[in-house]
């Protein structure tokens, strides 16, 4: 591999400096000899620019695994689930039954007798996307009254998680078509479930729920568990498109 490398270099070198010396006789060439490079330098021309836009365009994908994201000031916990940044096995799935899990901590619900949902994670290729990968929900016919997925939070954005918090989830979204959008934040706190629920009307693009705990009521030395649910009403016939989903915490404002 090192001898190929060296050799690759070496041509490489070789071939620029022709291509400089020529451009520097071109003025002073014979015609004929200069319409033979012009060929040549055509030829060369596409598959050069061919490899050049291919090359871009991965290298403008977020990196795999990559964990980069925007952050609000004074965040002491942030996280981005699995599902949005490395591949998962299966990719995809039809007929999707309520309750299934489609990454490790990720699920889809839904109160469908007759589910036509199909899901599947796919490469982010889009500018502007930080999550290396995507999640893809197509709904078509719809007998029930929701959609959700679930996102079941670590046991690290538990760690000293107080009512001092505020609970920050992010998602980059893009819908077919209009629906009503709910998310609520889950604690759970011995045999108690604590929820608060944010509501959207159709929205799309980056959406961010905050949810501040000051209010809540749960015991904080109790606390065991946490998830996260992005809730889609009626979302029949749509093409839901979840480009990242990130969760993070930082202190409230003291009064």
């Amino acid at each position: 591999m090192g001898r190929l490398r060296t050799t690759a270099l070496v041509i490489d070198r070789l071939a620029r400096r022709m291509w400089r010396r020529l451009a520097s006789e071109a003025d002073t060439m014979p015609i004929g000899r200069l319409e033979a490079w012009r060929r040549r330098a055509d030829r060369l021309h596409a598959p050069l620019t061919e490899f050049r836009h291919a090359a871009e365009a991965r290298l403008a994908r977020p990196r795999l695994g990559c964990n980069v994201f925007h952050k609000p000031p004074r965040t002491d916990w942030a996280w981005r689930p699995e599902l949005w940044l490395r591949p998962v096995t299966p990719r995809g799935r039809t007929a999707v039954r309520a309750g299934t899990h489609v990454a490790r901590g990720v699920a889809l619900h839904h109160d469908c007798l007759r589910p036509e949902i199909a899901f599947r994670q796919e490469r982010s290729r889009r500018v502007g996307d930080l999550a290396p990968y995507a999640a893809v929900i197509d709904v078509f016919g719809f007998d029930g009254s929701y959609l959700s997925v679930t996102v079941e939070g670590p046991e690290k954005g538990l760690e000293g998680l107080t009512r001092n918090h505020i609970l920050r989830l992010e998602i980059l979204l893009e819908l077919e078509a209009p629906v009503e959008i709910f998310t609520r934040l889950n604690l759970r706190h011995g045999v108690n479930v604590t929820q608060i629920v944010q509501d959207f009307d159709g929205t799309k693009g980056k959406i961010a729920s905050e949810f501040d705990l000051g209010s809540a009521k749960f015991d904080e030395t109790l606390l065991d568990h946490f998830w996260v649910d992005i809730i889609f009403e009626s979302p029949a016939w749509n093409h839901i498109r979840l480009g990242d989903v990130t969760l993070m915490r930082y202190p409230r404002a003291k009064f």
